[in-house]
């Protein structure tokens, strides 16, 4: 009973620390979409989103980095990762202090080229975080970070509601992510356990570098996937159509965060400590690639059944999207999923981040796709669809890179993935022509959920069993 105790408080730190990290934002637009103008709304998700691609491009995987060096070498490898942080978020500052005033011009707001400004600090303030508590889940270890993260996110929200309640604009978001960011660093330092020491003399420092280095080319995909749809809206169709994009693509994709820190993670861990010689890595890649697509076409079914209810109930009528956009909306969230895990946590693992950066980098051909469409055809169906191509020039790409390592559980992957994407297919062709029976359409929906939630209860016990023979946790 002990282990498995154990194994469900930690399951449940990791589950909440993703449903911390990727619910806030939730929260924040719920608010947002209550006390805000249409152009504010769209003005603080082009602050977030410029704010967030330069965090994505700069991503250089630190404390990654510790996390797969020498546990003899732990003090040294965590004191060069701090300076590359540091080194880091100085970076970020200057660059967004510089870019401030043509990036406010972009979005036709050049009073308030402040607001970018300081998103540098908040980033700066980041950079000084102590890693150790985040390095721990390479242990299975996740109180520290869920502390960590709980006393941010909620010292966040409270912020974000009294100065969005007294201002009622974009200066609630800038108060409650320097907060979050304050936080974070305040109680990653009161629970870390070694002293915060920053060494760029160390070679620990140049080997951070040399790992992370080639994550800046993933991060500028990664980047250009989740956030350069939402710039080119911002830009060419106008601050109040970014701030229906940005709603209704929040509720259609924030949910794969929770999902992914959740499997990202402990896939990551599993890969690392499983062993070659017996089989052990080829049978949790097996497991973890049949795995990801039906969850996947779970979550799809899901989306198709409740996004647009959820939006109406929590953001209201002015956010509810036409069933083509739905069933993009359904067809990017799929995508993203599949295209991410395994592929990711192999790459990872096996320290190929170069390899990695190229998964992420064909996303650009989604971004260009949505910039032509968008000037093309200026409706919010162009992004999306723009978008979707990019997710799935990702998904070639990642199949292409792992070729040889992903070999043992290839079968497993296209055959699951290809049986998940005819299924939703199906369920799309039925919903679309079925305009005004929104019963029949839950109904019909509800059956292909099920029929996924049997498929997964046949299909992954056995999967499971072989990979995880080894107690670990």
């Amino acid at each position: 009973m002990a282990p498995l105790r154990s194994g469900l408080v930690k399951g449940l730190h990791l589950f909440s620390i993703g449903a911390l990290d990727l619910g806030t934002p939730l929260v924040r637009m719920i608010f947002f979409s209550h006390l805000l103008s249409l152009e504010e709304l769209g003005f603080a998700s082009a602050l977030s989103a410029v704010s967030a691609s330069l965090e994505q491009i700069t991503d250089l995987a630190i404390y990654r980095f510790v996390f797969c060096s020498s546990r003899e070498d732990f003090a040294e490898a965590l004191a060069g990762a701090h300076a590359l942080g540091l080194l880091r978020g100085c970076a970020l500052a200057m660059i967004m202090l510089l870019g401030a005033p043509a990036l406010a011009h972009v979005f036709g707001r050049d009073q308030d080229w402040e607001a970018f400004a300081f998103m540098g600090l908040i980033s700066l303030v980041r950079s000084l975080e102590h890693l150790e508590t985040r390095v721990a889940e390479r242990d299975y270890r996740y109180d520290g970070q869920f502390k960590v993260s709980l006393v941010s996110h909620l010292g966040s929200l409270v912020t974000l509601i009294v100065v969005a309640v007294i201002w009622r604009d974009h200066n609630a978001l800038l108060a409650s992510l320097f907060t979050q960011s304050l936080l974070t660093t305040v109680m990653s330092h009161r629970l870390a356990t070694q002293p915060f020491k920053i060494n760029f003399r160390t070679p620990y420092f140049r080997r951070a570098w040399k790992f992370g280095y080639p994550l800046m080319f993933n991060g500028i995909g990664l980047a250009a996937v989740s956030q350069g749809d939402r710039l080119i809206v911002g830009a060419l169709l106008g601050l109040p159509t970014l701030g229906v994009y940005s709603v209704s693509m929040l509720a259609a994709t924030l949910p794969i965060g929770i999902l992914f820190k959740v499997v990202g993670t402990f896939g990551l861990a599993a890969l690392h400590n499983a062993k070659v010689e017996t089989g052990q890595l080829a049978a949790r890649l097996r497991a973890y690639a049949t795995t990801v697509p039906i969850l996947a076409g779970i979550y799809a079914c899901a989306s198709l059944i409740g996004l647009n209810p959820a939006i109406r109930l929590v953001f209201g009528q002015t956010f509810v999207v036409d069933d083509w956009a739905l069933a993009l909306l359904t067809l990017n969230a799929f995508f993203r999923i599949v295209r991410m895990e395994p592929f990711n946590g192999l790459l990872l693992h096996e320290g190929r981040t170069a390899a990695l950066a190229l998964t992420n980098f064909a996303g650009f051909s989604g971004v260009a796709a949505s910039m032509v469409l968008c000037w093309i055809f200026p409706t919010l169906l162009s992004p999306l669809v723009g978008r979707l191509g990019g997710e799935v020039a990702s998904l070639v790409a990642a199949l292409h890179v792992t070729r040889d390592g992903f070999l043992a559980a290839r079968r497993h992957f296209l055959w699951t993935f290809g049986c998940s994407l005819v299924a939703i297919l199906g369920a799309i062709g039925i919903l679309l022509p079925m305009d005004g029976q929104p019963l029949k359409r839950v109904g019909i929906l509800a059956c292909f959920f099920l029929g996924y939630l049997i498929w997964a209860g046949l299909a992954l016990p056995k999967l499971l069993s072989e990979a995880f023979q080894t107690r670990e946790v």
